[in-house]
């Protein structure tokens, strides 16, 4: 025979739901000591007035897909007062914590970050701000244990779009003595952006550094125009005739919050390496000889040289020292088929490397720019995309010129926020 569960009246008048999910869940919720969630929190504190918001301003806005599901990292949109949605209702502040009302099972929660003093939040998200010594980060961890999304899971109402009500996240009450300081798996562990500290261990190197200069991301649009008009002006400046040169600058639209700058600008110099004949070319170092970088060399995933398989040349057999790379330059793989724009920062032990000729030697101004932050930079998707378009096809694959690459585009914050971003990403890299 089936199991039966009983309710007394007074528990069914009581309960928030009578859906057979939510009465399963009534007599199957632990003994743990329970705390509603209101006692901890403040449920939506601050509504936004439409009388305080300018129209030609833009607002850092938050609504679901702005969360990774992954590791809760949020990443905000920035709308114009005039055109944020009719669900932009809330506004949250850093230290407050967000939890999806919509689909909970998918354990959407964030804590709000501290890059901007406040943020517009959609109504499709409630708002929690920790009460006296409620910690951000243990309440964050609380409701993103599988218990806690279980629960929610159960106690959802509506066939197509699974959601829970304001009132009963008010009335849901915590199992709080069922955690302690070891089982807070999303707790950080240093003061450092928790969001890439919750699952480092599940991170690439990739989300690493985008997720460090991801805050300073204005807006980004796919724009799909079937047809657009080049002034033959702009043909003329640009040099460039090839329609796959204009396609991605008039269908993708990217805008920073910081200062916007061409590479050209903080580069003095950008050379290219030198071919050196196959008969000079050693695999065992002598004291007299030199490295020589080539693309193998090179990683997606770092931003150091590569020792595996490197080549050594004898100093005496080199005629001239052109193509020779310095501390702080970079290099960069200017043709290639799938390795296009890898690149690599040279440090103090390789200064007077030789660099091959399907490398190109970026000579960095480091009194404009930090080194260590365009190389970060350069690994994103936000410049390979660039870099690809600003390339041209060979029949060995694509390659870019010299010219081309110093039309890269950038955000370049001022040296200390530049030096933030660099720490930040090293901090985290540490942790992998």
């Amino acid at each position: 025979m089936g199991e039966f569960l009983t309710y007394s009246y007074e528990k069914l008048l009581s309960s928030n739901t009578l859906t057979v999910d939510g009465l399963i869940l009534l007599g199957q919720q632990s003994d743990a000591e329970r705390t509603p969630l209101e006692q901890l929190a403040e449920i939506n504190p601050n509504r936004l007035r439409s009388a305080n918001i300018q129209g030609d301003v833009f607002y850092p806005y938050i609504e679901i897909k702005s969360i990774s599901v992954e590791t809760g990292e949020v990443s905000p949109t920035f709308v114009k007062g005039s055109e944020l949605p009719a669900r932009a209702k809330l506004k949250a502040k850093p230290g407050d914590v967000l939890l999806s009302l919509i689909r909970p099972e998918r354990s959407i929660v964030a804590m709000i970050p501290d890059n901007y003093p406040e943020f517009i939040v959609s109504s499709s998200l409630v708002v929690l701000s920790p009460k006296g010594d409620v910690d951000t980060k243990a309440l964050f961890s609380m409701l993103k244990a599988e218990e806690v999304t279980n629960e929610l899971k159960m106690m959802t109402s509506g066939t197509t779009i699974p959601s829970l009500s304001l009132k009963q996240i008010k009335e849901y009450e915590i199992p709080v003595s069922n955690f302690t300081v070891n089982d807070r798996a999303y707790i950080a562990e240093s003061t450092a952006d928790y969001q890439i500290n919750t699952k480092n261990e599940q991170l690439s190197f990739h989300d690493i550094v985008e997720a460090a200069y991801r805050p300073l991301l204005l807006s980004e649009k796919e724009l799909n125009e079937r047809h657009s008009v080049i002034p033959y002006s702009e043909l003329i400046s640009n040099d460039r005739f090839d329609a796959g040169f204009y396609i991605d600058r008039l269908n993708y639209q990217i805008k920073w919050t910081e200062h916007e700058e061409k590479l050209g600008v903080v580069v003095n110099e950008v050379r290219v390496g030198r071919s050196i004949p196959s008969n000079l070319k050693k695999t065992v170092p002598t004291s007299d000889s030199v490295r020589y970088l080539t693309a193998k060399n090179l990683s997606e995933n770092s931003i150091d040289i590569q020792e595996e398989e490197m080549v050594f040349l004898d100093i005496d057999n080199i005629p001239t020292k052109s193509g020779t790379v310095e501390r702080n330059s970079i290099v960069l793989v200017r043709q290639g088929i799938n390795n296009l724009g890898v690149s690599a920062l040279i440090t103090n032990s390789l200064e007077n490397a030789l660099a091959n000729h399907l490398l190109m030697i970026l000579h960095v101004n480091d009194n404009l720019i930090i080194p260590e932050y365009l190389a970060y930079f350069l690994k994103t998707g936000w410049a390979r995309r660039q870099i690809n378009a600003l390339s041209s096809d060979l029949s060995t694959g694509r390659f870019i010129s010299q010219n081309s690459i110093k039309e890269l585009i950038f955000p370049l914050p001022n040296m200390e926020g530049q030096q933030r971003i660099v720490e930040k990403i090293n901090l985290q890299l540490k942790k992998m």
